[in-house]
This record gives structure tokens, sequence and C-alpha cells, in this order.
């Protein structure tokens, strides 16, 4: 197993690249997440992206915005939307929301299908909280 894997290099690639179309931007390395925010119709969308305090080798996602206590916030009891909580994804690891890797290319491949679901289900999630 390689140790040296820049994993925030890697997230700010992949995920990155993926969502400068959506007008997202890269805020940095805050707390334990690398932060992704848009500003749209005057509501700040966030994407944070961080692993698992417990193994380091499991990556997840929320999704939150500024705005309170929307109609779908209400709905779904929560401004925070964690990756497990988005039906129908699928993720490789036994922790529903957590995607597992062992090798900077098996995260390489873990970071393309996050960002498969943050542009196929995660726009639409934003736009509701917001």
């Amino acid at each position: 197993m390689n140790d040296k894997i820049n994993r925030g290099q890697l997230v700010r690639t992949y995920i990155g690249e993926g969502l400068a179309p959506f007008k997202f931007e890269y805020k940095g390395y805050h707390g334990d997440s690398w932060k992704f925010e848009r500003n749209m119709k005057g509501a700040v969308q966030t994407i944070s992206i961080y692993p698992y305090r417990f193994d380091q080798r499991m990556i997840t996602f929320e999704l939150y915005t500024d705005v309170k206590n929307s109609t779908y916030a209400s709905e779904m009891g929560t401004n925070v939307i964690q990756a497990g909580m988005i039906e129908d994804i699928t993720t490789n690891s036994e922790m529903r929301g957590y995607w597992k890797y062992d090798t900077e290319d098996e995260l390489i491949e873990v970071l393309n299908d996050m960002k498969d679901v943050l542009m196929k289900k995660g726009m639409r999630i934003l736009v509701q909280l917001s």
C-alpha cells in the first residue's frame, strides 16, 4: 500500500474539474474537509469532501447551503445531506455513503465515481436545498 497519496491534490483535480462547469470553486481545506462552493441566486452552495475519521482510506461527501429551513431540508429533517442519505448511489464499501480505496489509482477511480454522483444527483439536491 502506498502511504504517500496526495489526496488533496487528487480531490482538487478530479472533483474540481468535474465541478468547474457548474461554477464551483475550490475554497481550500478547512477542518477535515476539502470545500467547493458556488453562489447561486444569493445562496452559497457547498460540497464538502472528507475522509472517514476512523479510517483515512474511506472518503465521502456532504451537501449543504447557507439557506435555513428550505422545504427540502424540512422534508429531509436536516440542512446537511450526506452521501449515505442519497437514494440509489453505489459505493464500494460496507458503510453506506463511503468509498474505500488503498492505492492512488483506486482513489482516482473513487473520485471519478463520486464526481458522477455529484453531477447527476448532487446538483439537483443543492438546488432543492436553496
